[in-house]
């Protein structure tokens, strides 16, 4: 049976490509968070102090195969960590970069670092990667940081692809605005799918949002008008727009 693993950056709808393909398919979902690996001790996600809990998530993670890595981790592998992907079909989930931004300043996951009180302060920020993130801990500014991940992702998929594995790079605003446009793309690489997919109403993170304030909210673009015009050129300029294209391709 064909097993998926799901990658893509915080705040892409990991969580919901997740549950899209586990309702509407009998594919093995590989682990890709601390609370699904094998044997993960539930009093982790309760530790108190954050620097701690990231600590021992990381911990968690330093000691699984590739195909178990964190879901929002630099696909950064080598030839024989590639190889483990073979029998599985990857997908990753890209969003507009300058959209991403504005999503982690409103939910910074992960985060080790204060945060500024202004979006316009928060794209010059120096972000603290975890180490489960397998960037070796650096720091990066949110524009530097999705550009990074676009080329571990672009190469990921190059490299898996040459070799003859199933890899497809999804957007995120067309699994939210067009999921069964996305559906039609992934589910012939998917185990006993169903041709009439259910959707996934609402979010897998704040329930009071419905599928349709979502498809209204990127289809709109209206996250647009929370950035300032100086923000957004600076952003614009600084995004690897080459590189999103490509990989959307």
């Amino acid at each position: 049976m064909r097993s998926v693993k799901v990658f893509g950056e915080r705040n892409t709808g990991t969580n919901a490509l997740a549950e899209f393909v586990a309702r509407n398919s009998e594919s093995i979902l590989l682990p890709g968070v601390f609370s699904a690996l094998p044997g993960a001790d539930s009093s982790v996600l309760a530790q108190p102090i954050r620097r701690e809990r990231e600590r021992l998530i990381d911990f968690a993670f330093a000691e699984q195969p590739p195909t178990l890595q964190w879901k929002h981790c630099a696909t950064y592998f080598s030839d024989k960590d590639i190889a483990t992907f073979k029998d599985c079909t990857t997908l990753i989930l890209v969003r507009n970069p300058v959209s991403w931004c504005l999503g982690l300043w409103k939910n910074p996951y992960n985060r080790l670092v204060d945060l500024p009180e202004s979006f316009d302060e928060f794209i010059s920020l120096p972000w603290k990667t975890v180490a489960r993130e397998r960037l070796d801990a650096r720091e990066l500014c949110p524009p530097d940081l999705i550009n990074l991940k676009m080329s571990h992702y672009k190469r990921f998929a190059s490299r898996g692809l040459s070799a003859g594995h199933v890899v497809k790079v999804l957007p995120f605003e067309e699994l939210v605005c067009q999921p069964l446009s996305v559906w039609a793309k992934i589910k012939t690489v998917l185990h006993k799918h169903k041709d009439n997919p259910i959707l996934v109403e609402n979010s897998t993170k704040d329930p009071s949002k419905s599928l349709s304030y979502y498809q209204n909210y990127y289809g709109a673009e209206k996250w647009r008008t929370e950035i300032s015009a100086k923000t957004y050129r600076v952003l614009e300029a600084a995004i690897d727009w080459n590189l999103y294209g490509e990989l959307l391709k």
